[in-house]
């Protein structure tokens, strides 16, 4: 045999894709036009695949067979479906030789495109081989190389959507008809059974298969009983579930006929799709790793960071963001800590735990005497919690070791103080709750409702000249104005700047006075010494208790001596020049004081 009988031979059993062409003119038989023709065919269905060989038919009339010889399959399945030639037109379907036909699902019900076609390809081939997915219409037409692999695909893509709009998977083999589960073997003879035992069986079928999907109808036949879906995967969970059940004592055989094919899907295919559809369980996550402590405090610091923006008013919040800023530690959070305490106390003066937060977070500032009076203040309010007394003895420790004994003194006193004002408003407002202010302010309600305790606010003659509205007073407004910083929702005694003004300013005036005792104090222990040595020496006379002080050494050491001198010297400049020239700290003043008073002698 020759080279090109050999290759004559392996090209004539390559998959073909024969091809029924009519031409736009008249066939031209001619060797070099056949060849010419065969030539620019090849040409036309190189796209698709190497092309091995490409025979025309001989014969008479329009119609021509031309067959096109391809390396593989995938080649000729998209040569049947996309050929074009110029001259020639398709005249019928194409078919196949030494291969296996395609199998061809359309996906219907998509926008045209080669996205879309791409799209639809892919998922496609999750399925089976896929030969070819090219726009057809207004849809998509996929070729598959086994019958199983278009089979799933049009179970498990029927009603997919794709570029947003859902699909209708048809195999357009036989005429439109609604997804089939053919139940075969559920009766021995349907002809022998009356009407009425055709409807029960109907309604048993109906109850059993209902839940699989969109049950469209029940039909009792002589293959068995055919239960309608609107969808193939409706009749494939159908056929996955009722496969070897028993009905009457019959065993079932299910099978499934997609939309557009009376070819039988086997139950096991069925199965098997809709348990790779089926949701799968979500994985065990993995056990958290236990949070540090610094950990825990951050998220609860941004929580509550989060609370005390959204209601800023919320007493117990701030105490709360205040103590927990407390344990993160460091200056900017202790700073921050305490502004919301104080915003606290503020809002609720009479609750302890705000004063506990406000002198935990000034005394890890290391400001002792603010947070003494804080912490006492707690424990005064509450004597029964011991976290409050201990934080308090703590703190009062600590002033008295650290502190002036003045200023820990005013510290208990302002935290009394604090207490009192405190005690006063309570009793203030529980005689308001308690006692009768008339008729025109609150008046029970006695009717026959269900609600017998209700009290309302009856003195609709009340105006208020505040927010010129009736029902309230002047004193009472929510809308009054703070004389100090004038913001809006509370008055001048209850402003937190202006007590904190007052603060300051009892502040400067204690320095103040302190100051002012203090000199007192060393001009006091001035005339006591002036008047001492006096006594001492016996002398009267500033110059002449001078030279005593410089020069009696039985009295005093040179220490003691010069310091004395210095201090005196400067209180009686003055009056007497000679004692200031007698002392001078800039050189040897033993020997200077010395040699003066040799010349004096």
């Amino acid at each position: 045999m020759d080279l090109a009988s050999a290759a004559s031979s392996v090209a004539a059993s390559a998959p073909c894709c024969v091809l029924t062409l009519a031409a736009t003119g008249a066939w031209r038989d001619a060797p070099d036009a056949v060849a010419a023709f065969e030539e620019r065919c090849a040409g036309a269905a190189s796209i698709f695949g190497r092309v091995l060989d490409v025979r025309l038919a001989p014969g008479a009339g329009a119609d021509r067979t031309v067959r096109v010889y391809f390396e593989d399959g995938a080649g000729a399945a998209a040569c049947g479906y996309r050929f074009a030639c110029n001259g020639v037109e398709r005249s019928a379907a194409s078919a196949y030789e030494n291969m296996d036909a395609p199998v061809a699902l359309h996906f219907s019900g998509l926008p045209g495109g080669g996205d879309v076609a791409r799209a639809v390809g892919v998922e496609c081939g999750e399925y089976g081989r896929v030969l070819d997915a090219l726009p057809a219409g207004a849809g998509v037409l996929v070729a598959f190389a086994t019958l199983p692999g278009a089979q799933a695909a049009a179970v498990a893509l029927d009603g997919a959507a794709f570029d947003g709009r859902r699909c209708c998977c048809d195999f357009r083999e036989a005429p439109e008809d609604d997804p089939c589960c053919v139940l075969a073997n559920a009766v021995a003879d349907a002809g022998d059974l009356d009407d009425l035992s055709k409807v029960e069986v109907v309604g048993d079928f109906e109850d059993a298969c209902g839940s699989f999907g969109n049950l469209r109808r029940v039909v009792l036949g002589g293959d068995g009983v055919r239960c309608y879906y609107d969808e193939n995967r409706g009749a494939a969970a159908c056929a996955a579930s009722m496969d070897g059940r028993r009905f009457e004592g019959r065993e079932l055989s299910a099978s499934v006929e997609c939309r557009g094919s009376k070819r039988k899907t086997p139950a096991a295919l069925c199965a098997a799709v809709c348990q790779a559809l089926a949701p799968r369980p979500a994985a065990p996550k993995p056990a958290p790793a236990p949070e540090t402590g610094a950990a825990t405090l951050e998220r609860a610091v941004a929580a509550l960071r989060a609370s005390v923006a959204a209601e800023p008013r919320v007493a117990q919040t701030r105490a709360n963001l205040a103590g927990a800023l407390v344990r993160v530690g460091g200056v900017g959070n202790l700073e921050e800590a305490a502004r919301h305490a104080r915003a606290c106390v503020a809002l609720k003066g009479d609750w302890p735990w705000g004063h506990f937060r406000l002198g935990s977070a000034y005394f890890a500032l290391g400001k002792v005497r603010e947070a003494s009076v804080s912490l006492a203040m707690a424990a005064t309010l509450e004597p029964s919690n011991p976290q409050f007394a201990d934080a308090a003895a703590r703190a009062k420790e600590a002033a008295a070791a650290l502190l002036d004994p003045l200023d820990a003194f005013t510290a208990e006193a302002e935290a009394a103080a604090a207490k009192d004002l405190i005690s006063t408003a309570e009793r203030a407002r529980a005689e308001r709750a308690a006692g009768d202010f008339g008729r025109s302010k609150r008046k029970r309600l006695e009717d026959d409702s269900d609600d017998e305790g209700e009290l309302l606010n009856i003195n609709s003659r009340a105006h208020c000249y505040i927010c010129k509205q009736w029902g309230h007073s002047k004193k009472d407004c929510p809308m009054a104005k703070c004389q100090y910083c004038h913001e809006i929702g509370h008055r001048k005694n209850e402003c937190p700047l202006f007590t904190a003004a007052l603060g300051n300013a009892a502040e400067a005036e204690k320095k103040a006075r302190r100051k002012q005792g203090y000199e007192k104090k060393r001009a006091k222990r001035k005339e006591e010494w002036t008047a001492m040595l006096r006594e001492k020496t016996g002398v009267d006379g500033f110059a002449a208790l001078y030279r005593v002080l410089l020069c009696g050494n039985q009295i005093f050491n040179q220490t003691s001596m010069c310091a004395y001198a210095t201090v005196l010297s400067k209180s009686l400049r003055p009056c007497f020049e000679s004692s200031t020239r007698a002392i001078d700290s800039s050189k040897n003043q033993p020997k200077r004081l010395r040699f003066d008073r040799d010349r004096e002698v």
